[in-house]
């Protein structure tokens, strides 16, 4: 659970969604970029009953916790896992043709 009012990013949330987490955060800064519904939720921080509601369904619902927690270690193993970072690095300098950095 990562209720941030500005975040661009989370390594905390990365490592608890590689661990097979789903992953509750706020609906602002860059956690739309690294959590939707399928390993997930991101919710309003001005709507307390939001909050409470989504950590009870996952606190309930053991199939649903577990099926998320999968599809959020599929996520980052896809998107953030470093050879994937990796190959964007590298694209990025080629592209930009900066040697010798």
């Amino acid at each position: 659970v990562m209720l941030s009012d500005e975040e661009a990013g989370s390594l905390a949330l990365l490592e608890a969604m590689a661990s097979g987490l789903p992953a509750v955060v706020s609906n602002t800064g860059g956690f739309g970029e690294t959590v939707d519904t399928s390993c997930g939720a991101r919710v309003t921080l001005a709507i307390e009953s939001e909050i409470v509601q989504t950590l009870l369904c996952l606190v309930k619902d053991a199939g649903e916790r577990v099926s998320r927690g999968l599809k959020a270690r599929e996520r980052v193993m896809d998107r953030f896992a470093w050879p994937r970072l990796s190959e964007g690095f590298i694209r990025i300098i080629m592209e930009n043709q900066i040697y010798g950095v």
